[in-house]
């Protein structure tokens, strides 16, 4: 798999909320985003369907514990991950 995603997610670390933008977003198609505690346990997941030059949406994350996450983004073609710390 293609791990060549440009997305970003911000701010990070985060109060709960935070925003995830991808440029290039035309061809991308259906996106899975989910999110796993640094254990390895899925804590959120959600899909959207990506297209245009540049996609932004917000995650509310805020019933979560501090601490750090892993933010996957995937599609049937690509796969890319971001670290998300959590500080409320």
């Amino acid at each position: 798999l293609d791990t060549d995603f440009g997305f970003s997610i911000f701010p990070n670390p985060s109060t709960g909320v935070f925003h995830l933008q991808i440029k290039d977003s035309e061809e991308l198609g259906l996106m899975n985003l989910t999110v796993t505690s640094i254990h390895g346990a899925l804590v959120y997941q959600t899909q959207f369907y990506a297209s245009g030059k540049e996609l932004q949406t917000s995650v509310n994350l805020s019933k979560l514990s501090n601490g750090h996450y892993i933010v996957s983004l995937s599609n049937k073609q690509k796969i890319a991950s971001k670290k998300l710390i959590l500080k409320k």
